[in-house]
């Protein structure tokens, strides 16, 4: 399942794969676009066909990539039942003109991009809140008129781009996680996943600590810190 929007200088993806456990794909993109990477649902790895390094990207995570004078073919390797992704891809140009009016961590990352040098927003991948979420969903079901959507669509994919460098902020702010019990943590773990698997309607903190097997009170003091969000209404807002 797929849908794709072109507005000007800029390419909306949106895919759904069964994968049935492991699948690899072939992969092709124009080196000179930036690729902003959302990925909703499973774990994606790209392998380039040179001796580079390998892209690894898990669930609710998302970050940008630049392959610029780098071989921007390869294979993808989806790993799970199911994959879900939105991918924007801004023109180089473009991504310039609009980087001029970023924050700080968009204009070291598109001075990288000027110089055609292969490069990623954030080393490593950052975590999706609800603002990304919702802006992806209005995305995905936008229901205007033609002669509107393409306006609408633009704006959210500059919201988007400017969302990322909200996340790198508040990920370079958040205390280190104090969860150190194993137990915990992959009980805080299943929960958030189980949230994110029902966005549209997600369970309250007393369900979702039933769910995940821990304590109203543990879950709601320690789901804070590894994702910088409260359990209540994550990750609608």
């Amino acid at each position: 399942v797929g849908m794709q929007w072109t507005i000007g200088d800029i390419w909306i993806i949106y895919s759904e794969i069964d994968a049935d456990g492991c699948l690899e794909l072939d992969h092709e993109w124009d080196a000179s676009t930036v690729i902003m990477d959302f990925n909703l649902e499973g774990k994606r790895c790209f392998a380039g066909q040179d001796a580079g390094e390998t892209l690894k990207i898990s669930d609710n995570q998302h970050n940008i990539y630049f392959h610029g004078d780098a071989d921007a073919d390869g294979v993808v390797r989806i790993e799970g039942p199911r994959a879900r992704s939105l991918l924007v891809l801004f023109s180089k140009e473009y991504f310039l003109w609009l980087s001029r009016h970023g924050s700080d961590a968009v204009k070291l990352f598109a001075d990288r991009v000027a110089k055609d040098e292969p490069t990623v927003f954030s080393d490593q991948d950052l975590s999706m809140g609800p603002d990304i979420r919702n802006c992806i969903g209005y995305i995905l079901n936008c229901a205007l008129a033609d002669d509107l959507k393409g306006m609408f669509m633009h704006s959210k994919a500059v919201e988007l781009l400017a969302l990322p460098a909200e996340s790198l902020y508040n990920a370079s702010q958040r205390q280190p996680p104090t969860i150190t019990n194993e137990y915990d943590r992959d009980r805080i773990l299943l929960a958030r996943d189980y949230l994110v698997q029902h966005i549209t309607l997600p369970p309250s903190p007393a369900a979702s600590s039933v769910i995940a097997r821990i304590t109203e009170l543990k879950l709601t003091k320690r789901f804070k810190q590894p994702f910088g969000f409260a359990v209540r209404g994550y990750p609608s807002g």
